[in-house]
C-alpha cells in the first residue's frame, strides 16, 4: 500500500545528509542537458555575411567589412545585405559564395557548409530535429523508466550522450549529422533529466521538492552558461563539440554511487532492495533504522492485494487524462502552457546571436538571468500558490516580447525587456 511506503520513507526524514548527497548526483543532469541543448548555439553559430565579389576579391584574403565593397553589393540599413550583389548591369543577383565576419566566429557547422541565405532551413532543421527528439526521448524513456528503473535509464543515457555529444563533432555529412543529432537530443536532454528529476521528487520530501525541482531548472541554466563560456574559450567548432560532450563524464560513475528509487523498487515488489536502501540511508542520516521484519512483510502483503486488484481494474493510460471534461480541460490547459514557455524560452535562448554586442557574453546574460527567477519562485510559490504565480509571471513576459518588438536592436533597453521576459 502506498502507505507503507510512505511511512517507510518517513525514516529517513525529509532531506538529510543522504538525500544531498543523491540529489547532488540527480542534479548534474541538468546541467549537461542544458549544454546539449544549446550547444549550436556555439557550434552552428550564424555570423555576419556577405557575398563574395569574385574577379574582385579572394575568398583567403577576403574581410567582410572591406568599405570598397559597397559599389557591388547592396547595403540594407548600413549593413550588407547577406545574399545579393550587382551584376555587370547593375541588377541585384543572388549569389553563391560569402565572406563570413570572423569577428566572434571562425569556426562553426554554418561556415563549414554555408547554411545561410537559401539554404539557412539547414540549420533551423538542424536544431528542430534535436527538440524531436528530446520529445521522443521524454515519451519513450519515461515509459523505460517506469518499467525498467530509473537508475537503469538515467546510466543508460549518460552513457549514450557522452558517446553521442563526443561522435557528433566529427560527422561531416549534413543528414548523418541530423541522425546523431536526433539520438542526442533523446539522451542527451530527456533521459538523464527527466529521470533525474523523477529520482529527486521520490527520494526528498514533501516540503522539499519545490526547492529541488527548481534547482533542476538552475542546473540547467547553469548549463547554458557553461555552453557561453567554453564558447568564448575555444574557436575551433570540432573541438567545441568534444568538450561539450565530455560534460557527460560527470555522469558515468553514477551508475557505482547512485542508489535506484526506493518508491520505484518497492512498487516493483522488490522489498527487500528498497527497504535496504532506506536502511542505509537512516544511518546516514542518524535517524532511527526501519523495522526491516515489519516492512518487508507489509511489503509483500501489499504486493499480493495489488496484484488482485489489478486484475479487476483497467489500467489507466494517458487517454485518461482526456476522458472526463474536467481533466481534459486542466490536461489541455497544462500543455498549452508549456507549449507557449518553451517556444519563448527557446526561441529567445536559441536566437541571442541576434543581440548586438558579444554573442558569448550575450548567451552568458540569458543564463544568469534565470537564476534570480528561481530564487523569487521558491520564495514565492509556497506563499502565492501556482496558479497566480504562472498567471503573473507568463503575463509580464508576454508584455516585455511585445515591448521588445518596438524597440531596435543594439538598445540596451532591447536586451533588458529580452532579460526580463526570460525572467518570467
Amino acid at each position: 500500500m502506498d502507505s507503507d511506503i510512505d511511512n517507510l520513507m518517513g525514516h529517513i526524514g525529509e532531506f538529510g545528509k543522504y538525500q544531498m548527497r543523491q540529489f547532488l548526483l540527480h542534479i548534474l543532469a541538468g546541467g549537461t542537458a542544458g549544454v546539449h541543448m544549446l550547444s549550436l548555439v556555439t557550434v552552428a553559430a550564424t555570423p555576419d555575411h556577405r557575398c563574395l565579389v569574385d574577379g574582385v576579391e579572394s575568398a583567403f584574403n577576403a574581410t567582410y567589412n572591406d568599405p570598397d565593397m559597397r559599389q557591388y553589393i547592396p547595403v540594407v540599413d548600413g549593413e550588407f545585405d547577406s545574399c545579393h550583389l550587382y551584376d555587370s548591369n547593375n541588377d541585384t543577383i543572388t549569389c553563391n559564395q560569402w565572406v563570413y565576419d570572423n569577428q566572434y566566429y571562425r569556426s562553426s557547422r554554418v561556415i563549414d557548409w554555408n547554411m545561410i541565405c537559401d539554404h539557412r532551413w539547414m540549420a533551423a532543421v538542424s536544431q528542430s530535429v534535436f527538440m524531436f527528439g528530446v520529445f521522443t526521448g521524454a515519451v519513450v524513456l519515461g515509459s523505460l523508466a517506469d518499467r525498467f528503473g530509473r537508475k537503469t535509464i538515467f546510466c543508460l543515457s549518460g552513457l549514450l550522450q557522452l558517446i553521442l555529444g563526443v561522435s557528433v563533432a566529427f560527422f561531416s555529412e549534413y543528414y548523418s549529422f541530423l541522425f546523431m543529432r536526433y539520438l542526442l537530443g533523446i539522451f542527451g536532454s530527456a533521459g538523464a533529466y527527466i529521470t533525474g528529476f523523477v529520482l529527486t521528487m521520490e527520494l526528498v520530501g514533501p516540503s522539499k521538492r519545490t526547492i529541488c525541482g527548481i534547482s533542476f531548472q538552475a542546473s540547467f541554466a547553469l548549463g547554458v552558461m557553461l555552453v557561453a563560456l567554453w564558447g568564448a574559450l575555444i574557436g575551433d567548432r570540432v573541438m567545441l563539440q568534444v568538450v561539450y560532450g565530455l560534460h557527460s563524464l560527470l555522469i558515468i560513475p553514477h551508475f557505482w554511487i547512485m542508489d535506484e528509487s526506493p518508491r520505484w523498487l518497492w512498487s516493483q515488489g522488490r522489498i527487500h532492495e528498497a527497504v535496504s536502501i532506506v536502511e542505509r540511508a537512516a544511518k546516514i542520516n542518524g535517524q532511527d533504522a526501519p523495522d526491516r521484519a515489519f516492512y518487508v512483510s507489509r511489503g509483500m502483503s501489499g504486493m499480493r492485494t495489488k496484484e488482485e486488484m489489478e486484475l479487476n481494474t483497467p489500467k489507466a493510460g494517458i487517454i485518461d487524462l482526456v476522458r472526463t471534461p474536467n481533466l481534459r480541460a486542466k490536461t489541455l490547459n497544462c500543455a498549452l502552457n508549456w507549449f507557449a514557455n518553451s517556444i519563448v524560452y527557446y526561441g529567445l535562448s536559441l536566437n541571442t546571436g541576434k543581440l548586438l554586442g558579444n554573442p558569448y557574453l550575450m548567451l552568458f546574460i540569458v543564463g544568469l538571468v534565470e537564476w534570480p527567477s528561481y530564487i523569487a519562485t521558491v520564495l514565492l510559490m509556497d506563499r502565492t500558490g501556482r496558479r497566480s504565480l504562472i498567471s503573473s509571471t507568463m503575463l509580464l513576459g508576454g508584455f516585455a516580447c511585445l515591448l521588445a518588438v518596438f524597440i531596435p536592436n543594439g538598445k540596451f533597453l532591447l536586451v533588458t525587456f529580452k532579460g526580463l521576459n526570460r525572467y518570467c
